[in-house]
């Protein structure tokens, strides 16, 4: 069990007041203590997963991911592509 500090008040097994102390397993503080609604005053508290013991993994290591590209803005002047204006002598025919 770990011990843990309300930051702010909080609903959990009860109402919990700022300040107050109380102790949830390390699975409850672990989701309490990603909220932001406590920190850790006592106890063993492991952040994060654990690295296995033994030979590393075989597999391959992921691949880096392309750098993302944007499109260039056109060259000042140029025409914008797109759907061509009909005229006034194109309209009246």
């Amino acid at each position: 069990m770990i011990k843990v500090q309300a930051l702010d008040s909080f609903e959990h097994s009860g109402r919990r007041a700022r300040g107050d102390c109380f102790e949830v397993s390390e699975k409850v503080a672990a989701a309490l203590v990603r909220k932001g609604l406590v920190r850790v005053v006592g106890g063993e508290f492991v952040k994060g997963p654990q690295r296995a013991g033994g030979a590393p993994s075989s597999a391959s290591p992921a691949a880096q991911a392309s750098p993302q590209t944007t499109a260039k803005p056109s060259v000042a002047g140029a025409k914008k592509r797109g759907r061509k204006k009909k005229t006034t002598l194109e309209a009246s025919s």
